[in-house]
């Protein structure tokens, strides 16, 4: 009976969890769709994403470490989400590429610890068995929200109403987030928090211990570099589709939505699929499929058999990046300093993965045409497939 409860709380935590980080990545991407009413260029829009990712970096470390010591995970959590709702709503009044940048830095640092927060959470609540799934339902979040509805619902609000308002209406409906979680962290309490930290003391576990550990160093480059390439794909998919591949507005969210439907799939099904045959051997193999699609997207844009495979592996980068931010990352170190893990991987790969590497990408973009930037996403999948190799197994420890 006690399992059962504690199982029924962890799968509560997951599904709140996924629709959380579905609404703080929609959130997040949802300005890339912003970015030809702004007349931003390529490189322009590397710049805001740099910035932003940078704002996520030091958040995403500084409060996770402050969470673990102070076992204080969803008061961080629900403050972070509101005030990046607050931050969401500024941009809204905001005309300048100047006051775009310092807007969505601020929005950066107080949604940085979202992914951490909600990982460490659900992990301390969910039995071993079931962490992989619950991971995976989280994750599963930004596949539903931010990449398959997310597309179709942006371009809808913007054309009815215009992007500043489709962008208040966004940030209203992730306030109301916030107010879940404090009502969700009453029921949870500290006491049965504590009771799942793990014998060690996170006062113990200093952030240069953190970084001696193997896995964790591999989980940081892997994390920087599909990251790279996640982002490559958020931040320039849409434009790619537009001008390289000739489709409409409307067809291009089409692509992206089904896109997003088997991202949802593989959210769901790689981490169970990991706990049988293990988590390097679906990182190995997912990362090159990854790595072949866009391939073909620069090779032949607009192609049938592009958007075939980006459909079908488009997305599974995605999934391949909570297998390093979430559950080997999380698995190789003590339980009591889980989210500051999560966090000195998300913050690495957000700082030179999601920020400087699509950033790289708009300025080749400028020079080369926007199909490069799909065989810049290619290089960093096949590097992040033959690192997985190196990676210790930790499916099966028991």
């Amino acid at each position: 009976m006690k399992a059962n409860k504690i199982w029924n709380q962890g799968l509560r935590v997951a599904l709140l969890a996924s629709f959380t980080w579905g609404m703080a990545m929609w959130a997040r991407t949802a300005f890339n769709y912003y970015s030809a009413e702004l007349h931003l260029t390529a490189s322009g829009a590397g710049v805001i994403n740099f910035v932003t990712s940078l704002g996520y970096t030091i958040g995403a470390v500084v409060m996770s470490r402050f969470a673990d010591k102070r076992n204080n995970h969803i008061r961080v959590l629900s403050l972070g989400i509101l005030a990046g709702c607050f931050c969401m709503g500024a941009i809204s009044l905001c005309s300048h590429m100047e006051e775009i940048a310092a807007v969505r830095f601020m929005m950066g640092l107080s949604l940085g610890p979202v992914y951490s927060m909600l990982q460490s959470t659900a992990k301390k609540v969910s039995p071993r068995t079931q962490f992989s799934r619950n991971a995976g339902i989280i994750e599963n979040g930004e596949a539903v929200i931010s990449t398959m509805a997310g597309p179709v619902l942006i371009v809808a609000l913007t054309t009815a109403m215009g992007w500043r308002a489709a962008n208040l209406v966004l940030a209203l409906c992730f306030a109301a987030v916030s107010v879940l979680w404090v009502l969700l962290g009453r029921k949870i309490g500290k006491r049965q928090d504590t009771a799942l930290r793990g014998g060690e003391d996170s006062q113990n576990i200093t952030i240069s211990r953190l970084l001696r550990n193997k896995n964790m160093m591999l989980c940081i480059l892997l994390g920087i570099l599909t990251l790279t390439a996640i982002w490559t794909m958020y931040v320039y998919a849409p434009m790619y589709w537009v001008q390289a591949g000739g489709r409409s507005s409307s067809s291009m969210s089409i692509i992206m939505t089904v896109m997003g439907i088997m991202a949802a799939v593989w959210c769901l099904v790689l981490p169970i699929v990991s706990n049988k045959v293990g988590r390097k051997p679906v990182v190995a193999v997912f990362g090159t499929l990854c790595a072949v699609n866009y391939i073909v997207l620069f090779l032949y844009p607009g192609t049938f058999i592009s958007i075939v495979l980006f459909i079908l592996f488009g997305g599974s980068a995605c999934t391949l990046s909570m297998f390093f931010m979430a559950l080997i990352v999380t698995e190789s170190v003590p339980p009591c300093a889980a989210a500051t893990a999560i966090s000195l991987v998300n913050g690495g790969s957000e700082l030179f993965g999601a920020a400087l590497g699509p950033m790289i990408s708009g300025f080749l973009a400028d020079w080369l045409g926007l199909p490069v930037t799909m065989l810049y996403a290619a290089c960093c999948m096949i590097l992040a497939a033959v690192l997985s190799l190196c990676l210790r197994e930790t499916a099966f420890q028991k």
